[in-house]
């Protein structure tokens, strides 16, 4: 490791432990499993947590939404349900897709997926709530990408 990895992982270390608010998380990737420990910490820092990529599906599961053959841990449901409850009860605002652009044919769908589809990225209401909830922030830190790459 070089002195730029250095300083980019004390840059980062500042920003979540001292960040300027309002302070905007944004998680992405294919596995709730993978960050465990990440969501549950960041929720107790963050004003806003944004979810996206493949792990947003077992939130969308655990709220009783319909995923398709989206990407979803049936194991990591009570979590799920239990970050959500951890979210409201700290007052932190956390977002999950809304929309979703779908694909047996590329389709824009709501946020329950059909049987025999599979989720590959927000819709563009969900472009627009997780901007509005970005344009006021101090700090964003972001992990992830956000849909199917």
């Amino acid at each position: 490791a070089g002195f730029l990895m250095e300083k980019e992982i004390a840059f980062l270390g500042n920003a979540v432990e001292h960040p300027v608010r309002p302070f905007v998380a944004i998680l992405g990737g294919a596995k709730v499993s993978d960050k465990l420990a990440v969501v549950s910490n960041l929720l107790t820092k963050v004003n806003t947590l944004i979810i996206g990529g493949g792990m947003a599906y077992t939130f969308l599961k655990a709220q009783g939404h319909n995923v398709g053959n989206s990407l979803c841990e049936m194991d990591q449901l009570q979590y799920a349900k239990d970050m959500i409850a951890k979210a409201k009860e700290l007052g932190v605002n956390f977002l999950l897709p809304v929309d979703n652009v779908a694909a047996d044919n590329t389709q824009i769908v709501g946020d329950d997926i059909p049987d025999g589809w599979m989720a590959l990225d927000i819709g563009p209401k969900t472009v627009e709530l997780y901007s509005n909830a970005i344009k006021g922030a101090k700090t964003v830190v972001w992990n992830g990408p956000m849909g199917c790459f």
